[in-house]
């Protein structure tokens, strides 16, 4: 008796009724049991290859191409991009209109080397419309208003370009270049010229635009700068690479060959 119950334990039922998961039911009830996973949604027909691989893997082929996308951005960017020879910061009542920066890069690069020797002459400049609080009085004389808020924000990003040393020939109003050169932040024009001082000198540390010849052949590239523009290169702290203290000769030879420029008339005179 005690085998025939033993053996009985072990009989396993062929059909066996297992019941549904809760996720089985959930299934069965939206309807999803009844549709072909190899079907595609639009128009019932049987999806190709592709169809389903994106199916299957498109979030991962979407990051995969969106990563493609910027690796090739960012090669194009690094072979196409071009290391300044120059960097000049104006900041002063003027302002930079139209094609006036193409026609003021063409007619400084008359004056420039390839510094960096990559075959290019190149300008990197920074302008900022910026009027003194005289200026904006005069200005307010004459009926015409000022925004002093972005008058404001002009001069704090001036202060970021001037105290971060990147742009070493400072082109300015007389009133920003005094405040410069009182907190010792330009190369004295002996530094720059020895003893042959120009006739352009201004105060002993920039040169006035107007009074060069270089001015006076290219004022009209030079339209939107004014006359009095004071122009001066910035000094480095001691502890300057070697790389930024050779930047700052190639900005000391531009503003020599400004101040010494001579009219083609005058070169040919004997």
């Amino acid at each position: 008796m005690e085998e025939e119950k033993k053996t009985q334990e072990f009989v396993c039922d062929e059909n066996p009724v297992i019941e549904d998961s809760v996720a089985a039911k959930r299934i069965k009830a939206l309807g999803e049991d009844a549709v072909n996973v190899h079907e595609s949604k639009f128009g019932g027909k049987r999806i190709g290859k592709i169809e389903n691989f994106w199916y299957q893997h498109r979030w991962h082929a979407g990051l995969t191409i969106a990563f493609v996308v910027i690796a090739i951005v960012a090669v194009v960017q690094l072979i196409t991009r071009v290391t300044p020879d120059i960097n000049i910061v104006y900041t002063g009542p003027g302002s930079m209109l139209g094609s006036g920066y193409e026609r003021f890069e063409a007619a400084l690069t008359e004056l420039m080397d390839d510094y960096n020797g990559d075959g290019k002459k190149e300008i990197s400049m920074a302008d900022n419309t910026y009027f003194s609080a005289e200026q904006i009085k005069e200005k307010q004389k004459l009926g015409q208003i000022v925004d002093v808020t972005a008058n404001q924000s002009s001069y704090e990003r001036y202060m970021v370009e001037i105290t971060s040393r990147e742009y070493l020939l400072c082109m300015l109003d007389p009133s920003l270049f005094r405040e410069v050169k009182d907190n010792s932040g330009f190369l004295s024009l002996k530094e720059i010229f020895g003893d042959d001082i120009p006739s352009s000198a201004f105060e002993d540390y920039g040169i006035r635009l107007g009074d060069t010849d270089f001015y006076k052949e290219h004022k009209s590239e030079f339209f939107f700068i004014p006359a009095d523009t004071i122009l001066s290169v910035m000094t480095l702290p001691e502890d300057a690479s070697e790389k930024k203290k050779e930047m700052q000769k190639y900005h000391i030879e531009l503003l020599r060959a400004i101040a010494n420029y001579t009219t083609p008339d005058e070169e040919a005179t004997p």
